[in-house]
């Protein structure tokens, strides 16, 4: 089976307009989606604070799409250390984002920890984990796999973390809001088009800044629809891990943290 992920990023109060209308689209092309819920304050909305957001989250979130926990406060409010290449990296990857990059296992704990109390308390208890940016310390990814998380995502791979195994999927995504936009649009094209000539998972990741200039919607949404046309299937990141532990895919040990993939 040839599959699609495709995750809603930076899902919040601070975003729910756009939420909402990328979920609208989604349903409308008939796919699944994972959607990264930002559980601490972000942009002055809080999520405990906001019961509507709460309500349309909790009517959005059935059986056919998943949550998952998207860092804490997708924000570096605490003492970041990624060394020289590693902020360089960061600042290039998530624009200032990059939360879980430069984090100690002690620090990531508790976010991840405080962060799943405040899902808990709104109705929700995910299995995944996505740091903003898709980058994660070494210590971090500790973190993540003792707090009880079952899996987590980089720019290349999904990583099953309960089997130690990770597998090949490059993310396509949009970078909105910046002057390297439309090239990137270009670039995200001849991507999905490569992942669908080699059969390989194709990831779509979506933000909901991408809503705000038609190239990049239309962009992910013929990425779309051109991989169903293909044969490929919708499935949520949960679905696709239950899948390749319940059959034989081809993977590759992974014994060390990855960060960028």
């Amino acid at each position: 089976m040839k599959s699609l992920i495709i995750s809603l990023h930076d899902v919040a109060p601070a975003t729910v307009d756009a939420s909402k209308q990328w979920m609208k689209l989604l349903d409308e092309l008939n796919v699944v989606v994972s959607m990264l819920v930002v559980p601490g304050p972000w942009r002055g909305g809080e999520l405990l604070g906001d019961n509507s957001f709460r309500i349309w989250l909790n009517e959005t979130a059935t059986d056919k799409h998943e949550v998952l926990q998207h860092g804490y406060s997708h924000t570096i409010d605490h003492k970041d250390e990624p060394g020289f290449f590693g902020g360089i990296v960061g600042n290039f990857a998530a624009r200032g984002c990059q939360e879980f990059w430069g984090i100690s296992e002690i620090e990531a704990r508790n976010r991840l920890h405080s962060g799943l109390t405040i899902l808990a308390k709104v109705g929700h208890r995910p299995t995944g984990f996505v740091a903003p940016g898709w980058l994660t310390s070494r210590a971090a990814v500790g973190a993540i796999r003792r707090v009880g998380f079952s899996y987590l995502t980089t720019h290349f791979f999904v990583r099953d973390l309960v089997s130690n195994k990770r597998y090949f999927a490059p993310v396509i995504c949009q970078r909105p809001n910046s002057s390297s936009t439309l090239a990137v649009t270009t670039m995200t094209k001849k991507l999905a088009k490569a992942l669908r000539v080699a059969n390989l998972p194709i990831r779509v990741a979506i933000h909901p800044d991408d809503l705000e200039r038609h190239e990049t919607r239309d962009a992910i949404i013929s990425v779309i629809e051109n991989a169903i046309k293909s044969g490929y299937r919708s499935e949520t990141y949960a679905n696709f891990i239950s899948a390749r532990r319940k059959s034989k895919y081809p993977v590759l040990e992974s014994h060390t943290a990855e960060s960028l993939g």
